[in-house]
Order: structure tokens, then C-alpha cells, then sequence
């Protein structure tokens, strides 16, 4: 377990890092409704995803929004992170990630940690452990969370990616990075299954609501 005095160290650490969390989807799953404005614990699905970047210590945050712009900005606004609007959004996930990378300048940050706003389940000790991976690997890793043998998010890219991530399109995400350069990638075999749980479906939020 982390004490505060751990917390303050290893955010200092971050510092070096920059953050974009993507909340521009369509929620195609959820039966019309955008899954990231659903309530969850004390704010919404994304506002609980939010919360945990913002306390972890990143050099920049960035929420790149799409669907319902207003709704998330605001979400993002309390707190206190920046929103890029996608307006590519429903071309999938890659144009979702280049409208934040592009906004990451490269000799002011190490790495870019790639994050999803439908996984408030991850943990903070768990974000720390892959940072801490990351900045004590070689400068071109690629550090990738797992659980039980299953490969999870947010996923932690050296700064030396950023042209490639952004060259990236359709739905699918980085994946193709993670095979193309695969001897770079460290396993970081997290302690609990936040980095492998989202909210896709009605189901899955009614799951979270019991909980």
C-alpha cells in the first residue's frame, strides 16, 4: 500500500510525462446513450477516470472529446484539465489520439501515456507502477499494463512514438504499434484487474453501480 508521502514522491516523477485520456467514442454499444456521462460513485463514468489522472502528476492532461463536446468539457473542466475537440471522431479511435499527440511537444516530455475514459477502475498505485517501469527503462519503451495474461490499458509509449502514433487510423486503436515494435514492449503485470475493466455496455455499468 502507498502512503501520501508516496504519492507526492512518484507524482514528482510524472512530471515528465504527458497524459491523453480519449472520450470522443460514440458509446455504439450502450444503446444510444454516451456511456461517459452515465453517474458513477460520486460523478459520471468519465469524471471518476478524470479524477484519478489528475491526481497521479502528469506534466499535461489532455481529454480529447467528440460525442456530446459540451458535456465532457465541462466534466474535464472540474477537473481542471484541458479538452481538444475531435471533429474526426466517428472515423475511430486513431483520429481521437492524433488530436491530442500532435498537441504533445517532444522535448518537453519522455512519454505519452495513452488512457481511456471508459476505465475509471484503474488504480492510482497502478498508474505509478507502469510510470515508474517506463522511466527506468531504455528511452524507446513501450510499456504495456496486463492482468492474468490479459493485456490491458492505459499504455505508456516513449516520446519517440509520437510520429508513428500520429500516422495512425481507423478504430483499432495503437495495437499495430504494439506488434510493429514488440522488442520494445515491457510487461508491467499490474495487481489488480482495473487496467482490464470497462464500461462497454449497459450491463457493465449496472455491474459498476453494484459495487
Amino acid at each position: 500500500m502507498l502512503h501520501t508521502a508516496d504519492f507526492d514522491r512518484k507524482s514528482i516523477l510524472c512530471s515528465s510525462l504527458a497524459c491523453i485520456v480519449l472520450a470522443a467514442g460514440e458509446s455504439s454499444r450502450m444503446g444510444g446513450e454516451n456511456k461517459l456521462l452515465l453517474p458513477l460513485q460520486s460523478s459520471t463514468v468519465l469524471g471518476t477516470t478524470l479524477s484519478l489522472y489528475a491526481a497521479v502528476g502528469f506534466g499535461k492532461i489532455i481529454c480529447v472529446t467528440g460525442r456530446d463536446h459540451r458535456q465532457t468539457q465541462y466534466i474535464a473542466e472540474q477537473e481542471g484539465i484541458q479538452t481538444l475537440y475531435n471533429p474526426d471522431f466517428m472515423r475511430g479511435m486513431a483520429y481521437s489520439m492524433r488530436t491530442g499527440v500532435q498537441s504533445i511537444a517532444e522535448h518537453e516530455y519522455e512519454g505519452i501515456l495513452i488512457a481511456l475514459g471508459d476505465m475509471p477502475f484503474c488504480s492510482r498505485a497502478s498508474i505509478y507502477q507502469l510510470c515508474s517501469t517506463f522511466l527506468s527503462a531504455p528511452k524507446n519503451a513501450i510499456c504495456v499494463p496486463y492482468f492474468e495474461e490479459q493485456r490491458g490499458n492505459p499504455v505508456l509509449f516513449s516520446i519517440a512514438y509520437k510520429q508513428d502514433l500520429l500516422l495512425l487510423t481507423g478504430d483499432v486503436g495503437a495495437k499495430s504499434l504494439l506488434k510493429k515494435y514488440q522488442q520494445y514492449c515491457i510487461r508491467v503485470e499490474m495487481q489488480d484487474n482495473g487496467c482490464v475493466r470497462d464500461i462497454d455496455t449497459n450491463e457493465d455499468w449496472q455491474n459498476a453501480q453494484r459495487k
